[in-house]
């Protein structure tokens, strides 16, 4: 039996994408459809770090880095989409979407 291999980056999510899910290279495609309203770099815990779709007031969106991890979500403005990817160590990562759990579920 041959083990799988994942490469990892030093912020100790994996480098590569999933292989049975839907992902985006933000810096390389194009933004999600507009159904898809939170990405996360892919394994990370939403609950933790997320980028959520906002309207910027002016015909654009931006995605607005949320949880518990976020440092000053409160006065910080939405992102490009270019750099939602981007982990902490600089480094980018694939994006999943992140459907939110239903209420009472």
């Amino acid at each position: 039996m041959v083990a799988e291999t994942t490469r990892e980056c030093t912020c100790w999510l994996p480098l590569d994408p999933p292989a049975d899910q839907r992902f985006w290279w933000p810096s390389r495609d194009p933004e999600p459809p507009s159904d898809v309203t939170i990405v996360a770099l892919y394994m990370q815990n939403p609950a933790v770090l997320r980028m959520e779709r906002r309207d910027m007031g002016d015909g654009r969106t931006g995605w607005k880095v949320l949880g518990a991890a976020a440092s000053h979500h409160e006065v910080t403005p939405p992102e490009e989409w270019a750099t939602v990817g981007i982990c902490w160590r600089k480094i980018e990562h694939p994006v999943v979407q992140v459907v939110p759990e239903a209420e009472g579920a």
